[in-house]
């Protein structure tokens, strides 16, 4: 969790002073917020539906298979021709 100072809107950092107190302090101006309890906050992380970068099953059934040897004990691969441009067009 950020804390920003409320004189000039930088983010606080946690120190430590020479008494060992912990406090929020800016480091653009001399503001200092003494800590004297315990913060905590819990934050609920959802997890995002992820899309299907490539299409989806439906993409892969007319694709192109390759043929293996039946010594071989693996599945064909699929072969899709895909364009690619390049970043420096952009």
């Amino acid at each position: 969790m950020l804390t920003f100072c409320p004189t000039c809107a930088n983010v606080l950092m946690v120190r430590k002073d020479a008494g060992g107190n912990v406090r929020y302090a800016c480091q653009s101006c001399p503001y200092t917020y003494f800590i004297d309890k315990e913060i905590t906050k819990v934050i609920r992380v959802h997890k995002k539906e992820v899309d299907d970068v490539l299409g989806g099953e439906d993409t892969w059934k007319n694709a192109q298979r390759t043929e293996n040897s039946e010594s071989l004990a693996v599945r064909p691969a699929l072969v899709r021709p895909m364009q690619r441009v390049s970043p420096a067009l952009w």
